[in-house]
């Protein structure tokens, strides 16, 4: 949500630049799906995809108002693991995205 001023300049400015030093640190891939991009499965709602080492074991962590919703049924991981690859797909290489960061950071 790059176009979304939540907390002020100053503080978008600061989560922007933290964001693009993580980018460069290499600890990170970082990758911004742009805004022209249309309808797609990332709008309902940020998730984070947990693989393991041993098949079966993987697992989808949804954050929202109710609490952390845990995802682990197969069905329900490769569902999750689909609408990952599709906004993979659509981002910007991390060089374009931290490139995209730092031109929000500068002026959110």
């Amino acid at each position: 949500m790059l176009r979304s001023c939540v907390g002020g300049e100053t503080v978008m400015r600061r989560q922007l630049e933290h964001i693009a030093g993580l980018a460069e640190s290499g600890r990170v891939s970082v990758r911004v799906v742009p805004f022209g991009s249309g309808a797609h499965g990332g709008l309902d709602g940020s998730f984070v995809l947990y693989g393991a080492a041993c098949p079966g074991m993987d697992v989808v962590l949804m954050d929202g108002l109710a609490g952390t919703t845990h995802l682990d049924q197969d069905e329900e991981v490769q569902r999750y693991r689909g609408v990952f690859d599709g906004l993979t797909t659509l981002a910007l290489d991390p060089a374009r995205s931290l490139e995209m960061i730092r031109q929000h950071a500068v002026r959110p």
